[in-house]
């Protein structure tokens, strides 16, 4: 029982340590055999599936670093988010040394935040690349070393081994005068042939160093087509006058050729805005189609359009005399490129309604004619002993007044009554007048009553000398 329960603890164990090395997303490198100074690349690569990784170099030992490719680079780190999931992680490129003899160099890389497809794990690990550097016809330089000839001077064979002489150079090849050849890793300082010209950056980023190493400090960086004088080029290596300081920069990364500039293709607005009204919707700059309403006045709209690049053009089309009805304004923003973005505004022109009164009324009058919205002038007949007329007029919109005008002290005969319905943007006025026609006074005239006294006194003498003549 005991050894069952054993066996089954060991099952499980076993079980979660393959789950550990199944997730571990673990990196492989390529092993190139080069010739001494030619440039040449590495591929790092994950034997799993990941969707995010981060690599870089942990050392190079004498090889000369010089770009990164794959992702997103910042030096020698090359980092990428693939969610489709990738295997191929980053590709860089070297320059082998000159060497006098065949010479093995190791690169380590490091991978960090390796996240396998479709999981959450993050994983870490190395990988070793081994280089061979051969010479360019597998011998020394000088092709001095002895092969089997007199050994009597003290030189030493290819293999090391000392003869009667008993020196032997650092890396085991003595030529035959006895002296010892160096072949560390340390880079040597190159010559430098003067010379004065002008060159160009083949790419963007490239590094202006303080010395001709890639392990030197980074001064500046030069953009693609910018120029750069060379005051002396060395065997890898140009030096160069940047901003008045003497600096090094990597002679395959320069050209005499001024590279053609790559084109803006940037052909959006950055803002827009339009007088009178509001633009529906509101603006963005991914949004190319708008609309506004306005009035019958306006003629024209008042555009402020700012482009995103001060490299591309901008065309306004459609903005003059404005029709009633739609009117379709086209800004076409043309890119550095050629390339184009049409942005249109629909402007729907309303015709403006015609101010008129709703109603005309005079208290205890009667005009002539009946009041009609279209007819604007009245006639009517008024008493002497009225003064003022009680008008009651409203006009067919809110946006409108009404005042009336003359209807004060209205004297005998005829007078001039004015409605004046106006708008409130004083765009629009509007007349109704009624001529009011005022009687005279009625007066009794005292002629006639004298005349009638008179008579009255003849009848009443006529009538006193009657009655006497009858006594």
């Amino acid at each position: 029982m005991k050894n069952k329960s054993l066996i089954m603890i060991m099952l499980i164990v076993l079980i979660l340590w393959i789950g550990t090395l199944s997730c571990k997303a673990r990196i492989t490198t390529n092993d190139p055999t080069v010739k001494s100074g030619e440039t040449f690349t590495i591929s790092v690569n994950s034997q799993e599936v990941v969707d995010g990784y981060k690599v870089s170099i942990s050392s190079n030992s004498g090889l000369t670093f010089i770009s990164a490719s794959g992702g997103e680079t910042n030096g020698n780190v090359v980092s990428g988010v693939n969610p489709s999931g990738t295997q191929n992680l980053a590709t860089y490129t070297f320059k082998a040394p000159e060497v006098s003899v065949d010479t093995t160099y190791t690169v380590v890389f490091s991978a960090e935040g390796v996240i396998i497809h479709g999981t959450d794990n993050r994983t870490s690990s190395t990988a070793t690349a081994t280089v061979k550097v051969k010479t360019n016809e597998n011998t020394n330089n000088g092709g001095n070393t002895n092969n089997g000839g007199n050994n009597n001077g003290g030189t030493t064979n290819n293999n090391g081994t000392t003869n009667n002489g008993g020196t032997t150079n650092n890396n085991g090849t003595t030529n035959n005068g006895g002296s010892t050849a160096n072949n560390d890793d340390k880079p040597k300082e190159p010559t430098f042939t003067q010379t004065n010209k002008k060159v160009y950056a083949s790419q963007d980023g490239i590094n202006v160093r303080s010395s001709y190493t890639t392990s030197s400090n980074s001064i500046g960086k030069l953009k693609k087509g910018e120029e750069v004088t060379v005051i002396g080029v060395g065997s890898e290596w140009s030096k160069v006058n940047y901003k008045g300081t003497t600096a090094y920069i990597y002679s395959d990364l320069l050209t005499t050729t001024k590279p053609e500039e790559e084109k803006s293709t940037i052909k959006s607005l950055k803002s827009l805005t339009v007088e009178p009204g509001t633009l529906s919707p509101e603006f963005d700059p991914e949004t190319t189609k708008y609309e506004i309403t306005v009035g019958e006045d306006v003629e024209k709209l008042n555009i402020n359009a700012v482009v995103e690049d001060e490299k591309s053009k901008l065309n306004i089309s459609g903005n003059e005399d404005l029709k009633l009805g739609e009117n379709v304004i086209k800004l076409v923003v043309t890119a550095e490129d050629g390339t184009a973005r049409t942005y249109t505004i629909t402007v729907k022109k309303e015709q403006q309604e015609q101010l008129k009164l709703d109603t005309l009324l005079v208290k205890g009058i009667q005009l002539n004619p009946s009041f009609s919205s279209d007819i604007y002038e009245y006639t009517t007949d008024i008493d002497n002993d009225t003064t003022k007329l009680d008008i009651e007029a409203v006009g067919n919109s809110e946006n409108a007044t009404v005042e009336v005008l003359g209807n004060e002290d209205l004297k005998e005969g005829e007078n001039t009554v004015t409605i004046m319905l106006k708008s409130k943007d004083g765009k629009q006025n509007v007349t109704y007048q009624i001529i009011v026609k005022k009687k005279a006074k009625t007066v009794v005239s005292s002629n006639i009553s004298e005349e009638n006294n008179s008579n009255m006194q003849y009848v009443i003498v006529g009538s006193i000398l009657g009655g006497i003549l009858l006594i």
